[in-house]
């Protein structure tokens, strides 16, 4: 059974127990880039919401069925990533910068939450 941080499994012919840590990924509760442990390592410091569905699989599946931030179209991805465009806006605003240019909307005008889960983002996803 897997769950947050780690796993455990059973041998059901002897019953030994085993149990062993998995990476994190659940963000860094920080606000300023001085609060990270070290220098120049990167932190995830906003959690997750999506993790690939497989890998390498035959077949004619459609890349966004591979992620579930994806799988539901564009209204499913923005409901997922409305939590992440606000902690990285709040994370922004920590640092002071209160202007910040959208670099991939043409207009380039100021990036915010709404504009980071607009249809241009969705447009650019990679692929």
């Amino acid at each position: 059974w897997a769950f947050v941080l780690g796993e455990v499994r059973i041998n059901y012919l002897t019953g030994e127990l085993q149990a062993r840590r998995q990476k994190s990924y659940l963000g860094i509760n920080v606000m300023r880039a001085e609060d990270l442990p070290d220098t120049g390592v990167w932190y995830c410091v906003g959690t997750q919401v999506a993790c690939e569905l497989w890998k390498d699989q035959p077949g004619d599946q459609h890349w966004t069925d591979q992620w579930p931030t994806t799988n539901g179209g564009k209204p499913r991805w923005k409901a997922m990533m409305q939590r992440p465009a606000e902690r990285l806006i709040a994370l922004l605003e920590a640092h002071g910068i209160t202007e910040h240019c959208c670099p991939i909307c043409p207009s380039g005008h100021s990036l915010w939450a709404n504009t980071l889960v607009g249809p241009v983002h969705y447009q650019n996803l990679p692929r």
